[in-house]
């Protein structure tokens, strides 16, 4: 159901002077571009950008870290951008340019324009009118023919998954990559940057069927969605409000600690939980979600299904997991604070509790016996009173 691999949103603060000198040079690449206070500020959108230059050791590639914010949007959004150089500057040089080829025309140029799709989705009962853009297609290698790269081949092939995957948020965005070296191939697409197995796998489907085996090329897009203000439900489900809620179910767990393989009680953790939420749904969510998730980083053999039923007050409803605004959030903030604000107890806690946990263990041993049955569909039994956002 998830994964992760990316520095999180409360990162470091832009002090280094390397840092300084990258945000600059990129201000300095966009017509109109400001620094203030340490982040570009892109002159269309009223985006601010924090950029940080990476070390990953390697001679001639050079890594920069992006966090991107703006006051009307409920997450971050956070990008990774790399490439060689004969020399480090190059390097430096070069990324730059990928980065502002690719997200910065995209959500300072182009969101700020005529957009190329117009929707609307239904979650929880209510509609919910979006605006949706195609970045450019970069491509790495050699260009090939047979591979299109104009206009939107990954959005035609994606386009009913991600419209599944919108709930309430206020903006969303998918990335894909998508590459070929002979046999190899790589598939990958993330909605707000968490990794989406099935929209992945239709993504490969579709490169070992319409892509020659010589192709040595790789494709990245990123896709930019923003919702309607008069059909957005305000919710307090931003980062920093997930996080806090977060250590506080850790803290409760850790209070009503019990030895490894007894069962606790649920129904007093969730009361306990509630009594220090300032968000009941959100307590309820993360309640549920959270063993899950730090199950699956152990088990990561099981693929839970994107679609998941949510159990409350009696009723049951289907929904795919990416709709809950919280989803993305908690996923960054267990990494974050994994074995850090949360303790290994506590995630231990977590994991005996699951229902992933109790899945994994009941397979055969033989994996040849357990091929076929590692996809398990999930129920979350969030609690009576639930809201869904």
């Amino acid at each position: 159901m998830t994964s992760w691999d990316q520095v999180p949103t409360d990162g470091p603060t832009v002090t280094d002077a390397s840092h300084i000198e990258i945000n600059q040079r990129i201000a300095d690449m966009i017509s109109d571009g400001q620094l203030v206070d340490g982040r570009v500020i892109l002159p269309n959108s009223g985006v601010s950008v924090r950029a940080v230059l990476g070390d990953d050791g390697s001679y001639g590639r050079a890594t920069i870290y992006l966090w991107l914010d703006h006051p009307d949007w409920d997450r971050t959004f956070f990008e990774t951008a790399s490439a060689y150089g004969f020399t480090e500057e190059e390097a430096i040089s070069q990324t730059i340019l990928n980065t502002y080829l690719r997200v910065f025309q995209l959500i300072d140029h182009l969101g700020t324009s005529t957009p190329d799709e117009r929707v609307a989705t239904t979650f929880a009962g209510n509609r919910h009118a979006w605006s949706l853009w195609c970045g450019y297609i970069t491509t790495s290698g050699e260009s090939v023919p047979d591979i299109p790269s104009d206009g939107a081949p990954y959005y035609t092939l994606l386009r009913p998954e991600i419209l599944a995957r919108l709930g309430n948020q206020k903006v969303a965005h998918v990335k894909i990559t998508a590459g070929r070296q002979g046999n190899q191939i790589v598939a990958e697409v993330r909605m707000n940057n968490i990794i989406s197995p099935e929209m992945s796998d239709l993504l490969s489907a579709h490169i070992a069927a319409t892509w020659p085996d010589y192709a040595e090329v790789i494709h990245k897009q990123l896709i930019w969605i923003k919702q309607d203000e008069d059909t957005y439900l305000p919710t307090d489900r931003r980062y920093s409000d997930v996080k806090k809620q977060l250590i506080v179910c850790a803290k409760v767990f850790q209070d009503m600690w019990i030895s490894p393989g007894d069962k606790y009680d649920k129904a007093e953790y969730e009361r306990l939980v509630i009594e220090r939420s300032h968000d009941r749904s959100l307590g309820l969510e993360l309640v549920s979600l959270l063993p899950e998730i730090a199950a699956q980083q152990l088990y990561p053999h099981i693929r839970v299904s994107e679609n998941v039923v949510l159990h409350c007050d009696g009723v049951d409803v289907a929904i795919n997991i990416h709709q809950l605004s919280s989803y993305a959030h908690v996923c960054e903030a267990l990494d974050s604070t994994w074995c850090e604000e949360v303790n290994e107890e506590v995630v231990c806690g977590w994991v005996e509790s699951s229902a992933v946990k109790d899945f994994a263990t009941s397979l055969p041993s033989n994996p040849e016996q357990a091929a076929g049955q590692l996809v398990m569909k999930l129920t979350l039994n969030v609690g009576p009173g639930h809201q869904l956002s």
